[in-house]
């Protein structure tokens, strides 16, 4: 299946958006989970959410939280 940005749904694109934002993973990593997910966004909200949560340790709290905040839009289509 080939994806186009117009089938990514807009609570996907705000969460990829924060991901990058509060450098939760860079556009080469996401183009990784991108090839692992495909149209999974559960799956991306996910594991978008675990990487966060890995970084809290390390003063990422503000990272996980708004994360989850995006991810949680992202649950709601599935």
């Amino acid at each position: 299946m080939t994806l186009i940005r117009f089938d990514i749904p807009e609570p996907v694109q705000a969460m990829i958006k924060t991901a990058i934002e509060y450098d939760v993973i860079d556009a080469i990593g996401f183009y990784a989970l991108a090839t692992k997910f495909g149209s999974d966004w559960a799956g991306l909200a996910n594991e978008l959410t675990e990487i966060a949560y890995a970084d809290i340790n390390a003063g990422g709290g503000t990272k996980h939280r708004e994360i989850v905040n995006a991810a949680e839009k992202v649950w709601l289509l599935t």
